[in-house]
């Protein structure tokens, strides 16, 4: 009887907690600027570089909004540099484990989006010169203040 409980358990686990958070970051925290690099502050948004041991090995970048009225709303994964093909091999890793977690998702503009539980999910491959990264974007419930700001004062 305990055996089957267990697994009852596990089968139905809440995954709302597992939407919330990404790299060990949850939406809607608080992060002092003093403890993570900040990168720029535009209007009330403080864009940081965030250290976690949660990221992939192939990790370039990872960086967060924080807007002052609502904490931690937007995630931005960066890969190393890589070639087109690499690139696209990881797109279609990061797509099969995201749609596994998330759902299906949408493809729009070559980006695949998903939205689960208020939030968005956007994976896509960032062409630079000669290089290509993979890039995920992770947009919490709360983000559309943060989102319009960013847009707003891009340089």
């Amino acid at each position: 009887m305990l055996t089957l409980l267990l697994a009852v358990n596990f089968i139905f686990k809440d995954t709302r907690a597992d939407i919330s958070q990404h790299f060990g970051i949850e939406f809607g925290s608080d992060y002092n600027s003093i403890i993570h690099k900040s990168i720029k502050i535009r209007k009330n948004i403080h864009t940081v570089l965030i250290k976690t041991d949660n990221a992939p090995p192939d990790t370039k970048s990872l960086r967060a909004e924080i807007c002052d009225n609502f904490g931690l709303q937007i995630i931005t994964w960066r890969s190393i540099e890589r070639s087109l093909s690499s690139s696209v091999e990881s797109l279609e890793k990061i797509r099969d484990d995201l749609t596994i977690r998330f759902g299906p998702s949408k493809i729009k503009n070559g980006s695949y989006i998903w939205t689960k539980n208020s939030i968005n999910i956007v994976a896509k491959i960032r062409a630079k010169k000669n290089t290509y990264q993979n890039q995920i974007r992770y947009f919490g419930p709360n983000n559309e203040e943060c989102l319009n700001q960013l847009i707003d004062t891009q340089d």
